[in-house]
């Protein structure tokens, strides 16, 4: 799995309504960052309501 556009993820958490979150965003990018997911079900299973978009190559 990989982040498409962590910049996004950054501004949104330096917004004052949204500061709170940063913690929690960094968190899981860090998990994001080294997991070993190998399909989108894996990822479900961890995170049940995610919402993701599958690239065919």
């Amino acid at each position: 799995m990989r982040i498409i556009k962590e910049s996004t993820l950054t501004e949104y958490c330096k917004q004052s309504k949204f500061q709170q979150a940063e913690a929690s965003l960094k968190a899981w990018v860090y998990e994001v960052r080294f997991s070993t997911w190998n399909n989108a079900n894996e990822l479900k299973a961890k995170y049940g309501n995610a919402v993701f978009s599958v690239q065919k190559e």
